[in-house]
């Protein structure tokens, strides 16, 4: 089978100026690691023949992180850079002299952080789709905003989806689930996708459920996703990765809701869900594919080319890249990431902020 993962990574981040104005926000690093790091990690538990990477807003640095990314894995890799922004069906369409080729897309957005409760990827998501002979098949969870913040995935109590927005589309008795940005596509998708700029849900899938496809939601409970949209919402989700490493039970939103129970135990019942409840452990193998040599204990992780003259605090949640320096009598408190080649110099105070270096300027995101 021929199997493309399809990385979004095209958009403007504009909610994210002025930060994205140097940077395109997929490569702005979280945790030292490249947001388009962390779609990819999952892309790569599948047996991908293809990865290709939509661009627009500063193409060549998009391509220069994901190749360093992508760097000895054995899938192929391309790009479509679009002259104008296409949007995330649009996409779809301005690659499809490509994407024509696969068998099965696997759709991502490029600047998605989450962590489910097993260490098997995409895989369970995949069987599932597979095994259902889904047409389309959407990674979703929980969240308590879904339906008020965020437009919703409204689904029957098999986890049939019926369509999206923050009220429901039909009449039907329906309840909202939190799109994560994984989509698993058929190669039939041709057919629905318009000409042009176009939103993968609304416009796309939507047609899709109207023309008798078979869409589902495939639910991982209790997974850990975090908004990374704003420079608040990544310092909320830097703050709360960093301070819950060693205690991710903790972050747990319970909001397991009976309604679903039939669709999830269908999903169990095949050893989709099954298996370690280790968020923490997912992390670090995320860590360990992008930066091997980082030490991660408690609450830290480091490189051992980072060289710290401050001593770090108790109950301190901190990074520090490679070839990073803090300085002597440097104060820290909170949560703090020293990204690679920073230097803070001494005397300095560090709570709550990244800082990250670009082009030979120090980047600082604080509140």
């Amino acid at each position: 089978m021929n199997i493309y993962g399809f990385l979004l990574a095209a958009g403007l981040g504009t909610r994210f100026r002025p930060y994205t104005d140097k940077i395109p926000k997929p490569a702005i690093d979280f945790l030292d690691i490249p947001l388009l790091g962390y779609p990819l990690f999952y892309l790569e538990s599948l047996p991908l023949s293809n990865v290709l990477v939509n661009t627009h807003h500063h193409p060549h640095i998009i391509e220069a992180v994901f190749e360093e990314l992508s760097k000895g894995q054995p899938y192929s890799t391309c790009f479509s850079r679009e002259e104008e922004i296409l949007g995330s069906g649009g996409a779809l369409w301005g690659a499809r002299r490509e994407l024509s080729r696969a068998d099965m897309i696997v759709l991502a957005n490029g600047d998605e952080v989450f962590f489910p409760r097993h260490k098997k990827g995409l895989l369970p998501i995949m069987n599932w789709h597979q095994s259902q002979g889904n047409w389309a098949t959407l990674l979703v969870t929980n969240h308590p905003l879904v339906g008020q913040k965020f437009g919703g995935v409204w689904c029957d109590a098999e986890l049939g989806v019926h369509g999206f927005g923050k009220q429901n589309p039909t009449s039907q008795n329906l309840k909202p689930l939190h799109y994560v940005g994984v989509l698993i596509l058929d190669s039939s998708v041709w057919e629905f996708v318009p000409e042009g700029p176009s939103n993968i849900l609304y416009d796309v899938v939507t047609e899709g459920i109207r023309g008798g496809k078979k869409v589902s939601a495939f639910y991982g409970p209790q997974m850990q996703w975090f908004e990374v949209g704003s420079p608040s919402d990544y310092l909320e989700g830097t703050g709360a990765i960093l301070s819950q490493f060693w205690n991710w039970d903790e972050m747990i939103i319970e909001l397991e809701d009976s309604f679903f129970k039939v669709g999830i135990q269908a999903q169990g019942s095949g050893g989709h869900l099954q298996g370690d409840e280790v968020y923490g452990e997912v992390l670090e193998q995320i860590i360990d594919r992008y930066r091997p040599s980082y030490e991660v204990r408690e609450g830290v992780i480091q490189s051992p080319t980072a060289h710290l003259y401050s001593p770090v605090p108790g109950e301190f949640g901190g990074v520090f890249g490679s070839h990073s320096k803090v300085g002597s009598n440097v104060k820290m408190e909170g949560f703090v990431v020293v990204g690679s080649d920073v230097c803070v110099p001494e005397g300095g105070d560090l709570k709550n902020e990244v800082r990250i270096q670009w082009e030979g300027e120090t980047l600082i995101i604080k509140r």
